[in-house]
């Protein structure tokens, strides 16, 4: 069977990240090819972002109980890679010609992949390893709507090296386009290209709850005002709330990719600043409420806008859902609208492969 390697972020910390790696090798095993995602140790990349990662771990190993946090959950997110039959390699990009033998595609994607602040942005990232007639963008993410002039001349020389290119949001095309006059078409996030069905048939309900919750998910600094409308939303409701991402509750803390898609899937209401939240809160079926994420910007913002408005769910944007109607939710459409996007999506990645005909 013809092989594929994926060249994605590998971060067993985020959910978003090791649930679209999921669905990447999902999405080509279907189409009849073995995946594996490839960590290539590039030849330079952004170095100036170490040193923040270097503080970060010297943070970590400060907080010793954070610490002990972080390892059980990067365990369990390993655990989950070993059962989703995610096979990650390790290979040194020197030996790019036994590689390129190896593989008859290279995909990029999804994720922020191509966003220079998380120092992603380099030629491994960029497929520059392989043949062009084997690169694959697909859905990959930028990640901001802006690229500094001192970078224009390195993404533009890295993205005309794509026969296809698509991206995960409007500003990414548009940032394409700018770049190099292409145009790069606008997908899903790989991980609504499967069913709720099929994502039920991965998730894991070990957190027993017990009662009917709100589930709060958020990856930005939440704000107090935000904090009080959805304790107030729960109480009126006689809801508890159960909150991710936050180390004072441990058990949740440390939940992995299959916990959390079943946390939303059972929750009565699901409050948020996460992308991958949204979806899947839509993909179940579940009222959603979204939040700017502080401290962000308008970037992080725009996967989820783009989400919104191509699935015309507009009504959901931050700050247009009172709390009279919280509950209230009709994805009819979007699923409809859904499916359409799947097909289109379906066939980016046929004429990627060479199984549809370019006209």
């Amino acid at each position: 069977m013809s092989k594929i390697g994926v060249i994605t972020i590998v971060d067993n910390k985020n959910y978003g990240n090791r649930l679209q790696n999921y669905a990447v090798m999902k999405i080509y095993e279907k189409m009849g090819y073995e995946v594996e995602t490839l960590i290539l140790n590039p030849r330079k990349g952004n170095i100036k972002y170490i040193p923040k990662a270097f503080r970060m771990l010297i943070n970590q190993i400060k907080q010793q109980f954070k610490m002990d946090l972080s390892h059980r959950r990067i365990k369990n997110f390993s655990q989950f890679n070993k059962r989703m039959g995610i096979i990650i390699k390790y290979c040194p990009i020197w030996s790019r010609l036994y590689i390129d033998s190896k593989y008859c595609f290279f995909s990029v994607g999804s994720d922020q992949i191509w966003n220079y602040k998380l120092g992603c942005a380099n030629g491994v990232s960029f497929l520059s390893f392989a043949r062009r007639s084997k690169r694959i963008a697909f859905s990959p993410s930028l990640g901001v709507s802006v690229i500094p002039k001192e970078l224009t001349d390195f993404y533009k020389s890295k993205l005309i090296g794509f026969n296809h290119i698509s991206v995960r949001e409007q500003s990414g095309a548009e940032l394409v386009y700018n770049l190099t006059k292409k145009k790069a078409e606008v997908l899903l996030d790989p991980t609504m290209m499967l069913t709720a069905n099929e994502w039920r048939k991965i998730s894991k309900p070990s957190i027993h709850i017990g009662k009917k919750y709100i589930l709060k998910y958020f990856l930005g600094t939440e704000e107090k005002k935000n904090s009080d409308r959805i304790v107030n939303i729960a109480s009126l409701n006689q809801y508890i709330i159960i909150e991710l991402a936050n180390e004072a509750y441990p058990e949740l803390y440390c939940a992995d990719p299959s916990e959390f898609i079943d946390l939303i899937d059972h929750a009565e209401l699901v409050c948020t600043d996460s992308f991958h939240a949204c979806v899947f809160s839509i993909l179940f079926n579940k009222p959603f409420l979204v939040f700017d994420r502080d401290g962000n910007g308008a970037d992080m913002g725009s996967r989820i806008s783009t989400l919104l408005s191509v699935l015309g769910l507009e009504c959901k944007m931050p700050g247009r859902v009172d709390d009279a109607n919280v509950f209230e939710h009709d994805y009819r459409n979007a699923y409809r609208i859904l499916e359409l996007e799947r097909k289109k999506a379906e066939n980016f990645l046929k004429r990627s492969l060479g199984l549809e005909d370019e006209n």
